[in-house]
């Protein structure tokens, strides 16, 4: 965890600039003055740097907290002065500067030329036929900008502030993490992303205002507000704008996809996951009796999926439980049956779940994905019932994932990354190259498209494997 409060932290430093604008694009407003991003790279000196932005290394120290000793990977703001005639612009070529005052050891040539070639790796997997070559990307997500900036303040202590950030704006930073490293890779294969970052600080009013200042009107993508009822804010405005892709990255439910054709979620709802599993026990589980079994909060899943099996020729039978208990639940049971329990309640499936494992009976499980991260799941029954369960956003042993793995460690130095950080870079390769990561389709006469990029997974040997 230590690992992602710290890859969190330099992020938030970086925001905590933008306190007193609401844009950010290649170059960094605060207090009027404008800065670019600079990260060091092996070998550089504050002088070679100064260089190459044609300023002083005064300059750079007295806009930086920083010393004269540098380290690599560290991130300096460089003052953009209006006077000067030169166009300064932020490279991505690790080889354009070489130090003449630094010999380079030969580490950093390694971890240098490690960077390259993922780069170059990445490089060659992408194929840009049709896809256009320019993207103006507004990301609209709870940074909580303010709040950060004020907490960070009140420590003195820098290794102390390294370990802190407000909890809240983990999602937006996670997932800000993955979309940079997408933007990264792509930016090298020539398109042109500008990326747009604003602080909706989950704020119907923030969001509101963002709206009405008409900052949106010359975006490709905007992906954000993270939550549905800011979401649909956006939705009113630019719902149906052809132009636009709207993205609704981390909620499981947006009610815009019934109003507006613009809109794409990323994340597949739970009618999504019962369809995938109706669809995979049609296939797989043609004469074996179906069973669903819903607690009362649920009973409208067991229509919905009596509903699905009846389009497809096939019986199910859906059961209220109103008790978890063996005896309350035994007659239910025959020799053999698949059995759906369609219910996000982890009480109720802790309870069930174990109930079904003492029955003398062979039965084969089907849940939702939100099981997964239930820690009062006994494994060993999850085994022994051959539970099935939806797994969507899960790397898997393909080049794409392996890529994204391995530009991670190069950037980070770590394997721990983010939760939310698979999902965003997804997003940027799958709107902005011809990489396809999601399925969308539309839904139950929606306007908006949803994800249906459900893979099915089931316990085998103390972990989820794959369904063949």
């Amino acid at each position: 965890m230590g690992v992602v409060k710290n890859i969190l932290f330099v992020f938030v430093i970086f925001l905590s600039f933008n306190v007193k604008s609401q844009i950010v694009r290649d170059t960094v407003l605060y207090d009027g003055n404008r800065y670019v991003k600079h990260i060091v790279k092996a070998g550089e000196s504050l002088k070679t740097i100064a260089r190459l932005h044609n300023i002083t290394v005064a300059d750079i120290l007295n806009h930086n907290e920083t010393q004269r000793n540098l380290y690599y990977n560290q991130l300096l703001y460089i003052p953009v002065f209006d006077n000067k005639k030169e166009k300064i612009t932020e490279t991505n070529n690790y080889e354009q500067i070489k130090s003449k005052e630094k010999k380079i050891n030969y580490k950093e040539k390694f971890e240098r030329k490690k960077r390259i070639d993922i780069h170059k790796e990445i490089e060659s997997s992408l194929d840009f036929k049709n896809k256009k070559s320019k993207f103006n990307i507004a990301l609209l997500l709870p940074y909580f900008i303010p709040r950060n900036d004020t907490m960070f303040n009140d420590f003195k202590n820098k290794e102390e502030q390294k370990s802190l950030y407000y909890i809240n704006s983990e999602a937006a930073l996670s997932y800000h993490i993955g979309v940079k490293l997408a933007v990264d890779s792509l930016r090298r294969k020539g398109i042109n992303i500008t990326l747009y970052m604003f602080d909706t600080n989950n704020d119907s009013a923030k969001t509101q205002q963002i709206i009405n200042s008409d900052s949106l009107d010359i975006m490709d993508i905007i992906i954000g507000p993270l939550y549905s009822k800011n979401f649909k804010l956006l939705c009113s405005k630019y719902g149906n704008d052809k132009d636009k892709i709207l993205i609704s990255p981390l909620s499981k439910k947006i009610h815009a996809l019934k109003d507006y054709s613009s809109v794409y979620q990323l994340t597949p709802s739970v009618r999504v996951q019962l369809i995938t599993i109706s669809d995979y026990i049609t296939k797989h589980h043609l004469n074996d009796n179906i069973i669903i079994l819903c607690e009362e909060n649920f009973k409208g899943r067991g229509i919905y999926l009596n509903k699905l099996f009846s389009d497809q020729n096939l019986k199910s039978y859906s059961y209220n439980i109103t008790s978890t208990k063996v005896d309350s639940i035994r007659n239910i049971f025959g020799p053999k049956q698949v059995v759906i329990i369609p219910s996000t309640n982890k009480a109720f499936v802790s309870k069930l779940m174990g109930s079904i494992g003492s029955i003398d009976s062979t039965s084969v499980i089907f849940g939702l994905s939100a099981w997964k991260k239930y820690d009062n799941l006994d494994i060993n029954n999850l085994m022994f019932l051959n539970t099935h369960l939806p797994n969507p956003n899960i790397l898997e042993s393909n080049q794409h994932d392996s890529l994204f793995i391995k530009l991670f460690i190069n950037k980070y130095g770590n394997t721990n990354f983010p939760k939310y950080t698979y999902i965003g870079y997804n997003t940027i390769f799958h709107f902005c190259s011809e990489y396809e990561v999601f399925k969308f389709k539309t839904l139950d006469n929606e306007k908006g498209k949803i994800n249906f990029n459900v893979p099915l997974y089931h316990y085998v040997d103390y972990e989820l494997v794959p369904c063949k």
